[in-house]
């Protein structure tokens, strides 16, 4: 072995450990946020939950739910976007939101929430931080009152409107 090939050796793993393996963390992160970003464009681009599709007769259809028991459900053709303020805490995995005189239900237990800085007083300018990723399990407590948005199809089960994913 030539001091050639010994040089290189000796750089090959630098190369490796802080070129290569960073170039492609960082490319997978970007692509992350990228899906991020497009889904939370089309969110905000859905059709809104408010008081009268909730509670209108044409967008329900009867069927059964796993356990047997009847069930509404809203048109699995339009996903729907919600924001709304934290009203209560149910069970281990579920919270209630509430906005415009309507308050829906939703299981958090599988679910990743994105938790996005707060902004600074009056500027307009976004926050200089990027979203934080957690599950359920890893949050600390909600404050009631906490604005939440939230997106997907709803289920009616027993009068109670909820998101099914």
């Amino acid at each position: 072995m030539g001091i050639d090939s010994q040089l290189v050796l000796a750089f090959l793993p630098a190369v490796i450990f802080f070129g290569m393996i960073p170039l492609v963390g960082a490319f997978a992160v970007r692509r992350r946020w990228r899906g991020f970003r497009k889904k939370l464009i089309r969110a905000t681009r859905m059709p809104r939950l408010d008081y009268a599709y909730a509670h209108s007769a044409d967008a329900h259809s009867r069927g059964e739910n796993e356990t047997g028991n009847p069930v509404d459900a809203l048109s699995d053709s339009e996903p729907v976007s919600f924001y709304g303020r934290l009203e209560g805490i149910q069970s281990e995995t579920g919270i209630w939101l509430g906005s415009k005189g309507i308050s829906v239900a939703i299981d958090l237990h599988a679910v990743p929430i994105f938790l996005l800085p707060q902004s600074t007083g009056a500027d307009i300018a976004p926050p200089d931080a990027t979203p934080r990723v957690v599950y359920w399990k890893e949050m600390t407590p909600l404050v009631e009152g906490s604005r939440i948005f939230v997106a997907g199809t709803l289920s009616r089960s027993g009068g109670t409107l909820a998101f099914r994913s």
